[in-house]
């Protein structure tokens, strides 16, 4: 990643973000979700998701940073279980073994390693996919060989792996 990347990076990393969670009328939880605009990303949702129709209320919790706000969404999808979160049913049978590798290592820890941001990281977690990119960093910083199934190889990469 080049200079200006990581500037930008940093930059959004510092932005205001919202974790909001939309209700139905009986106050039943339907999605959380993440966003630095709330009135855009309600737009988006009534252009197209599942559960517009159903929305009545609205709640924001308010961070000083992205990172924050990714940990605080996670958790709340993972805990509160909303209806029409795609991600609310991730890691059924315990921890996935991606979510396991990064918890052990630490995702601070591998944020670093990585030279990647902290919300870099929870996002792969949540995402329960590491890059390819990031074999040999995060083997470094576990001091262990990984399993090759949690890493994204593209179709050439597999041929040479």
């Amino acid at each position: 990643m080049n200079q200006l990347g990581k500037n930008n990076v940093v930059q959004l990393e510092k932005i205001k973000t919202a974790v909001y969670r939309h209700y139905d009328e009986r106050g039943k939880l339907l999605y959380v979700g993440i966003t630095g605009n709330p009135y855009r990303r309600l737009l988006e949702h009534d252009y197209g998701s599942e559960f517009f129709d159903f929305l009545a209320s609205t709640k924001y919790e308010w961070f000083d940073n992205r990172t924050d706000a990714l940990k605080t969404e996670a958790n709340a999808i993972r805990t509160e279980k909303p209806k029409f979160n795609k991600h609310k049913g991730y890691f059924p049978r315990g921890l996935s073994v991606v979510a396991k590798i990064l918890d052990d290592i630490g995702h601070a820890r591998v944020a670093e390693a990585l030279g990647v941001p902290v919300a870099t990281v929870l996002r792969a977690r949540w995402r329960d996919k590491l890059p390819a990119s990031w074999l040999d960093g995060l083997e470094r910083a576990a001091c262990r060989p990984l399993p090759r199934s949690v890493f994204s190889f593209k179709s050439s990469d597999r041929a040479t792996t």
